[in-house]
């Protein structure tokens, strides 16, 4: 999904690029409505992909939300099971990571602002970028549940016991 975020960057820097000159040159407000017209319509695919990228990730983290939380569980009552567990620890950590990385760059977002508020702040404009606000919102929607489910299978593993854990249970 760190892509579409790469995607859109680059449309706007395109857009601002063009834009800038437009302004400088003093064009007409029709030549500068249409400019914004043309972004909305070439940016419009790219938030489509990334909603439906984002329905992907949602439905398969539910999808694999009772085949990671089932095992888990049993590690809790068992924690000697712990080392048939960790390909699953490691794979949840690189997605922990990755939800890391694109909080980040999304703080780190396209001039100073996120893309929402780009969207957003051309919404009057025309009815494309109020459904390219719809179609984000939904997608952050969309997201957000599908990291938060990420992020309980991480606090469920963190309560586990990990290798120094494990010797110590051991012992007891």
């Amino acid at each position: 999904m760190l892509s579409r975020l790469g995607q859109f960057k680059a449309e706007f820097s395109e857009y601002s690029d063009r834009m800038r000159k437009l302004l400088k040159a003093n064009f007409p407000a029709s030549a500068i409505f249409a400019t914004q017209l043309r972004y909305g319509r070439e940016v419009l695919p790219i938030l489509e992909r990334y909603q439906r990228d984002s329905r992907v990730y949602v439905t398969h983290s539910i999808e694999l939300d009772p085949q990671i939380s089932a095992p888990v569980r049993l590690v809790s009552d068992h924690p000697e099971s712990w080392p048939l567990i960790a390909p699953v620890r490691d794979a949840i950590d690189e997605a922990v990571a990755s939800i890391l990385e694109q909080e980040e760059e999304i703080k780190a977002s396209v001039d100073k602002r996120t893309i929402r508020e780009i969207i957003d702040e051309m919404r009057h404009l025309e009815r494309v970028f109020q459904k390219c606000s719809a179609i984000l919102a939904d997608s952050e929607r969309l997201v957000c549940e599908g990291n938060s489910i990420v992020q309980r299978w991480d606090s469920e593993l963190r309560k586990r016991p990990t290798g120094d854990d494990e010797v110590q249970f051991n012992n007891d």
